[in-house]
């Protein structure tokens, strides 16, 4: 798979099936004001909303584990692509600054949804989530410090949501 990235020229990045992936992709995308070409498949395109509100986050340590936390998502969907054709729809990220300059990433689902509530320090983050049973009413919720864990955090929340949309 290729993508490319539009601004006054064309740049291509390579998808490599071996398991490796182009770690300057995200960067680039996020470091630009660029329009991306949709040759990822729309169905996992969670991205490209957040890009305008990362980079207005006022605080650059807060700005700076988003960025981690989008760059870990994105490393586990391109990883288990690899492996599994994604028929699931993966709804966009939302992004939002707190009044306390802190952010909130969340990815809303119809029955659940995840948020992780990102502070200057990344150990001292937190994610949520949130599910409701439609057929009784019971909700269930949960929620737990980042600690050193995120990546595996990270590809417990995309294993759970590939599970269950």
């Amino acid at each position: 798979m290729t993508v490319q990235i539009r601004e006054t020229q064309k740049t291509a990045y390579e998808y490599k099936p071996n398991n490796s992936y182009d770690e300057n992709l995200l960067a680039d995308i996020l470091s630009k004001d660029v329009i991306i070409q949709p040759t990822q498949p729309v169905n996992i395109d969670i991205f490209y909303p957040i890009m305008g509100t990362l980079k207005a986050l006022t605080d650059s340590d807060v700005q700076n584990n988003v960025y981690e936390i989008i760059q870990t998502l994105y490393r586990v969907i391109t990883e288990l692509r690899v492996r599994v054709s994604f028929t699931n729809y993966l709804s966009k990220l939302h992004l939002t600054e707190q009044e306390d300059k802190t952010a909130l990433l969340e990815w809303n689902f119809e029955k659940f949804r995840f948020g992780f509530t990102i502070e200057s320090i990344l150990a001292k983050s937190s994610y949520y989530y949130v599910a409701v049973d439609h057929d009784n009413g019971i909700y269930k919720m949960d929620s737990e410090k980042f600690g050193d864990h995120v990546d595996i955090i990270v590809k417990r929340i995309v294993n759970y949501v590939l599970a269950n949309t």
